[in-house]
């Protein structure tokens, strides 16, 4: 297997370890694997697959896994944006409630 196509493997797996760590709601994790996973997504540009050099069943599960790293990528960044939200949301309402409480003292 070429050197290109283990750091995507590399990167599946980092993408799989960070939704993990988001779906169990470890952000601390989430944030230490998100560091590892965008550190093998850049080394994909430094060993890029040629991909019309390979067979068609290569050819193919290399694109299946590119896919299932996008899906991946997609699905952590709903998981983190809403919990993005979420904290947003309770700062807000703290916010208004220590106006709240400013105006009775």
């Amino acid at each position: 297997m070429s050197s290109g196509l283990s750091i995507w493997l590399a990167v599946l797996e980092a993408g799989r370890q960070a939704r993990s760590a988001a779906q169990a709601g470890d952000w601390d994790a989430f944030l230490t694997l998100e560091g590892a996973y965008l550190e093998a997504l850049t080394a994909t540009q430094n060993s890029p697959v040629d991909v019309a050099s390979l067979e068609e069943p290569q050819r193919e599960a290399f694109s299946l896994l590119v896919k299932e790293v996008y899906a991946l990528h997609h699905e952590t960044t709903q998981l983190a944006t809403a919990h993005r939200d979420a904290l947003a949301s309770e700062i807000q309402a703290t916010t208004a409630e220590n106006k709240l409480a400013k105006l009775y003292e």
